[in-house]
């Protein structure tokens, strides 16, 4: 009976682990959208903080996995510790940005389009590609030169055209990397976008 129920804690454990690494990675990937931020310097930072405290913590995973060794239990802290500590950078940068906003002004670079699939079940254990749909974005440059993507409706899309400047507001990060609120996005003062 104890070493049943010890199996069954294990496996409880480690599908908690596997769901916050996807968690960690996921919610750093949707904030990085919101982020003025080259994304090498907060992975990086991540990747140090996981690999001095992989270290010292290796041995914690030896239960979890299941094997004595150093390489395999070290990359399991690693994957963990990186997907926490980077979506911990992007939550608290976002979560604590400042409350005064200024606004800059950026110029469509390029419109483009995205085809993607919703998934559908198509027998008892698989999964296809299922209707098709488009993501739209707007890619623009900052004053400083910067590139960034931005994800929009359709109806902001089909209103905007390249060269047109638009307004973005923005705010300073906890970490000092500026963030995009959503709808901060806006035809600029003074500038109506073409037609055509």
């Amino acid at each position: 009976m104890g070493r049943s129920s010890r199996s069954v804690g294990r496996s409880v454990l480690i599908f908690f682990t596997v769901a916050l690494v996807i968690a960690g990675y996921g919610c750093s990937m949707g904030l990085h959208s919101q982020t003025l931020v080259n994304p090498w310097l907060p992975a990086g930072t991540a990747l140090a903080v996981a690999a001095a405290t992989g270290l010292p913590g290796w041995r914690l995973w030896e239960r979890l996995t299941g094997f004595d060794g150093m390489p395999l239990n070290y990359l399991c802290h690693m994957a963990v510790a990186t997907a926490v500590v980077l979506a911990s950078l992007y939550v608290c940068n976002y979560a604590f940005a400042e409350d005064e906003v200024r606004e800059e002004y950026v110029t469509v670079e390029r419109r483009y389009s995205e085809k993607r699939h919703r998934s559908k079940r198509v027998g008892r254990r698989s999964y296809g590609p299922g209707e098709a749909y488009k993501v739209y974005y707007l890619e623009v440059r900052f004053s400083d030169g910067r590139l960034k993507a931005l994800d929009v409706p359709i109806r902001q899309f089909d209103r905007v055209r390249t060269g047109d400047r638009l307004t973005i507001s923005l705010s300073d990060g906890l970490f000092g990397f500026p963030v995009m609120r959503s709808g901060s996005l806006s035809v600029g003062a003074g500038v109506r976008p073409r037609r055509g």
